[in-house]
């Protein structure tokens, strides 16, 4: 109980710092310091401050996952992929703050697509598509999402939010040979949800609700 109780600790204070000060600008003596724990028990629950920040990340993005499962219930994993990805992306380009640590952590660190949504895209991608084909995808797609994420983090301001999300969805699953209209009808539909939904955020935690 103690040690569980210790990681949320940590947790919960390394979630306020990078929240407030960003992923680079935090230091592990902070994090102890505040979660008053000590560096044994940071290390025993975590690698390092980066396993840390995306352990935060990856919850962040589960929390929309989950909310769009519960909202959504009739989307399958190909239309949740698309408002998922326009979710994050409001988030990214609205929450400043967000923006800044995402930013910093995919500068450093990325995973690749889950396997629910890999599947569901390769049912959409042509039959004839070989294992080469697929190897060079999974480059692009490790190349577009972490560099995009830290790329855009510092020129937001001057985009356009969903240009921009059109554009990186079409390069992104255009790859698989998937059709364009049908990336950008998905797209449509994706935003069509949007605006029955609020979303907020205190800190990390965002909240995916239906307008009343």
């Amino acid at each position: 109980m103690q040690a569980a109780d210790n990681r949320q600790r940590i947790y919960s204070a390394a979630s306020a710092l990078f929240y407030e000060k960003g992923y680079n600008n935090t230091t592990v003596s902070e994090i102890i310091e505040m979660s008053k724990t000590n560096k044994g028990s940071f290390y025993h629950h975590f690698e390092d401050k980066l396993h840390l920040a995306y352990n935060i990340y990856s919850s962040m993005v589960s929390g929309i996952e989950t909310a769009i499962k519960g909202l959504f219930p009739e989307l399958d994993d190909f239309g949740r992929l698309f408002l998922q990805e326009c979710i994050f992306w409001r988030v990214f380009f609205t929450q400043a703050q967000i923006r800044h640590f995402a930013s910093e952590v995919c500068e450093v660190s990325y995973t690749g697509t889950k396997m629910e949504f890999l599947n569901a895209i390769l049912d959409h991608a042509p039959e004839n598509m070989d294992s080469r084909g697929l190897i060079m995808i999974s480059g692009i797609e490790y190349a577009l999402k972490s560099r995009l994420v830290s790329y855009v983090g510092r020129f937001a301001v001057r985009l356009r939010e969903e240009e921009f999300v059109r554009f990186y969805l079409g390069v992104w699953l255009g790859t698989y040979g998937i059709q364009s209209e049908t990336i950008q009808s998905c797209i449509d539909d994706a935003y069509k949800s949007m605006s029955e939904l609020t979303i907020s955020s205190n800190g990390f935690d965002i909240t995916v609700s239906k307008t009343a």
